[in-house]
């Protein structure tokens, strides 16, 4: 990092935090009761450190596995929580609304600050290992589908804690698990529910974290056998991260419907395998809308499962032949592909765009099912499920040696003349 990027951050965040009056919001606390610390809080201007975050994510974005405003602003406030406990400046003597915290500190206060902004920052880079579990997910083994990404089957708990032990250096006992609230979380449900699978992600963030996560749902929705056989349970939200002290529960938003089972048979586990093996940025996008589209809501899971084929196939140019020619030839296997993807391109021009409202209200939505016996939405369903495990990169289409020009009537016989003159040199 930029020692300048740190020093010019950290002054920034400086002059947004204030005098915290009582009830003042947004507020953040300095100082940690069983640390024996003087407790107080510090008011900040919300939008001076949004800006700081938007500055964070430029310059730090990629490094931290962070891409959104909110897990940037999380950031720098822990670290201002962190930071100004220990930096020794004379918070208390802060009285007023109009001066920020800047204002009592000296020049020393300054250089550490920047200095522990480098040291932070530096730790939040590290790859931490979370935890997810999957309920009614049948698997034996372990199934390492990346570096980064691994899923772990019934009883297979030793193993997790110990690869974990060994990538991470933490040791967490297996003993532990034993704890009546620990039972309660992610990973203690996993030791003891025999038809649960869990999933270890290293990231670096619980942004990066729920995003891989959010593709191995997308991969998981492509390659299960009856993946639309989803009932009405709660799904289980909450994601266990680990460091070398605790381990801390966190509420996420999950795109995995509760599935009455999640066959994960070796051909399953193959594919899963070849998707994550060295997926390029339009596979992983389309894998999170796959997973956006895992739902019994039919318009929801067409314009997502559209979208998945966009994102692996559409270009600014060329738009729909480039869909049409990559389905074509990754989904070849399909009987009647080309005419099948050609007509569920034209019924999503036309939901899209206000000219139906519902499909089948539209000609083609019959004509398609007497012509193929599917519905479009099924089929939709099977060709993206087909593109995403023979997916072979986006379609050249072949541009037309001559092109049209748009040429102002009152200029057509000057531009004949101009052309023909060329023409004869």
């Amino acid at each position: 990092m930029d020692n300048s990027f740190a020093s010019s951050i950290t002054a920034d965040l400086s002059n947004a935090f204030f005098y915290c009056p009582e009830d003042g919001v947004p507020s953040i606390q300095i100082g940690k009761p069983v640390a024996g610390d003087i407790i107080f809080w510090l008011k900040y201007n919300d939008e001076d450190v949004n800006k700081c975050a938007s500055r964070l994510i430029k310059e730090l974005g990629r490094e931290l596995g962070v891409s959104n405003i909110q897990s940037a602003n999380e950031i720098l406030l822990k670290f201002c929580s962190y930071a100004f406990n220990i930096i020794d400046a004379d918070f208390l003597s802060l009285t007023s609304l109009d001066e920020p915290v800047s204002t009592i500190f000296s020049q020393q206060h300054c250089n550490n600050l920047s200095a522990l902004f480098v040291d932070y920052i530096d730790s939040q880079k590290a790859l931490k290992p979370y935890v997810y579990t999957i309920r009614y997910a049948n698997t034996d083994g372990v199934h390492k589908l990346n570096n980064n990404l691994c899923i772990y089957g019934s009883g297979q708990i030793e193993s997790l804690l110990g690869d974990m032990k060994v990538r991470t250096g933490i040791n967490f006992p297996l003993e532990a698990l034993d704890d009546e609230d620990l039972r309660r979380e992610p990973i203690g449900r996993y030791k003891l529910l025999s038809d649960s699978s869990a999933v270890l992600v290293y990231a670096r963030s619980i942004n990066e974290a729920v995003e891989e996560l959010d593709r191995l749902f997308g991969a998981l929705c492509a390659t299960i056998d009856t993946p639309l056989r989803i009932n009405q349970e709660t799904v289980d939200c909450r994601i266990n991260s680990f460091d070398s002290k605790s381990i801390t529960t966190r509420q996420i938003r999950s795109n995995l419907p509760s599935v009455y089972e999640i066959n994960l048979s070796d051909e399953v586990a193959g594919n899963l395998q070849k998707i994550f093996s060295s997926p390029p940025k339009r596979m992983n996008s389309a894998l999170s809308f796959i997973a956006h589209g895992w739902t019994h809501d039919k318009r929801e899971r067409f314009l997502n499962q559209f979208i998945a084929l966009d994102a692996l196939y559409g270009t600014d140019r060329s738009n729909k032949a480039s869909i049409v020619g990559g389905v074509s030839r990754d989904a070849s296997d399909i009987v009647g592909i080309e005419s099948k993807i050609k007509t569920i391109y034209e019924l999503r021009s036309k939901f899209v765009h206000g000219e139906i409202s519902i499909f089948s209200n539209h000609g083609k939505y019959s004509k398609f099912v007497d012509e193929h016996g599917i519905d479009p939405i099924e089929s939709l369903f099977e060709v993206v499920r087909v593109c995403a495990i023979n997916y072979r990169g986006v379609y050249k289409v072949e541009q037309p040696d001559t092109v049209n020009l748009r040429v102002p009537k009152e200029l057509v016989r000057e531009f004949e003349k101009k052309i023909s003159e060329y023409c004869r040199t």
